[in-house]
């Protein structure tokens, strides 16, 4: 018998077409409904009465009459970015008692601190998905908590998504930086990377030091997209910066396009100590394939969705895996598993909301420090 029951807030054409596959792996959860906020867009309520069929369980529309209905313990929320906040919101003040979080947190900074004030006020239990639960992860905190690299002086983390179609921004046309504090986050065709992919080393560098962050100095530009071109979003980003121990970090991440990596993207730490340094990488245990066969060809661009974000896009394409690389050290069902484990043993997650509210301030500041050009501190 199922532990959990699953409500899962946003359908298709969000990463919880990830989280659902995930959940559903797991002999402790039984998903039972997709639902959503009313009056949404055409576009939005289609992909969400997608998931919900795919998954062979009723679309209910309004949150309330979900939670009626459904009762859950556990809440997976994929709300998209700019109104994430809000979502989550309400689905406390409905008596969620488990909430899974799609990174990052929101849109909003003064809302992530109230969503995780809120959050302990009403004694809820949370957990934002991150890479942290990867079993090279794990590896790495393993060794730095066993003082095997010594006092942490240093880290850099690279991470680079190998998706889309690339060389098709036009590199002489200068980028308009928006304003300190940016709207949206998410468009149809293009993410704000430094937020989308960037919170992923970001959350692994704050998890592995246990140290917040003290300032920041950002720069994001257009390299490969065109479609991060013409919404005015960055495909890449690099940031400096120092934590709270006075140790230094650096962050470089982006998207590079498919044939930019033989295998999913560019995934690893460097951590510098004052006994030892080490890297950790995604990618290092793996396989090599070499055949006669023909070599990978990329998608043809997706309509809906040119850089293949979802994996219904990705399947509706006939996305191929590729066979040069073949890691043996990912785990797709990792964070669920953890989330879940955490629950079983009534323990805190690592990545709680507190930690993905930092998160979300850091981001922030590289914003701000990217558009005026100077260090900014973080609070």
């Amino acid at each position: 018998m199922a532990k959990y029951r699953v409500l899962l807030v946003t359908g298709g054409r969000t990463h919880q077409e990830n989280y659902a596959a995930s959940f559903r792996a797991d002999a402790r959860a039984e998903v039972v409904a997709v639902a959503d906020e009313r009056g949404l867009s055409p576009y939005r309520q289609k992909h969400n009465r997608a998931l919900a069929d795919q998954l062979r369980v009723p679309y209910i529309e309004g949150l309330e009459e979900a939670f009626r209905r459904t009762e859950p313990d556990v809440v997976s929320i994929c709300a998209e970015p700019q109104r994430r906040a809000r979502v989550i919101a309400r689905c406390m003040e409905l008596g969620a008692k488990a909430l899974y979080l799609d990174k990052s947190l929101c849109a909003e900074l003064e809302r992530a601190i109230q969503l995780a004030e809120e959050a302990d006020r009403r004694h809820v239990f949370t957990h934002m998905y991150t890479n942290n639960t990867q079993p090279w992860a794990r590896a790495a905190a393993e060794q730095v908590r066993g003082g095997v690299l010594g006092q942490i002086r240093a880290v850099h983390a690279d991470a680079f998504f190998a998706k889309g179609k690339p060389g098709t921004a036009q590199l002489s046309r200068r980028r308009e930086l928006y304003p300190p504090t940016p709207g949206s986050f998410q468009t149809l065709i293009a993410k704000r990377e430094l937020d989308n992919i960037g919170v992923y080393p970001l959350m692994m560098i704050t998890w592995l030091t246990g140290q917040r962050v003290r300032e920041v100095l950002a720069v994001t530009a257009n390299y490969f997209f065109r479609e991060h071109q013409q919404e005015n979003v960055e495909d890449f980003a690099g940031v400096l910066g120092t934590l709270s121990s006075g140790a230094v970090f650096s962050i470089s991440c982006g998207r590079i396009g498919w044939t930019s990596h033989p295998a999913a993207g560019t995934n690893r730490i460097t951590l510098v100590g004052d006994r030892a340094s080490a890297t950790y990488d995604m990618n290092r245990c793996r396989l090599y394939q070499a055949d006669d066969g023909p070599p990978w060809q990329p998608p043809e661009p997706h309509p809906e969705d040119p850089m293949f974000f979802w994996a219904s896009t990705q399947e509706a394409a006939g996305v191929r895996p590729k066979r040069v690389w073949l890691p043996l050290n990912g785990d797709p069902d990792a964070d669920v598993r953890y989330f879940l484990d955490c629950l079983d043993r009534n323990q805190p997650s690592e990545m709680d909301i507190h930690r993905a509210a930092h998160a979300t301030e850091v981001i922030f500041a590289c914003y701000r420090a990217a558009a005026t050009g100077r260090p900014q501190r973080v609070t």
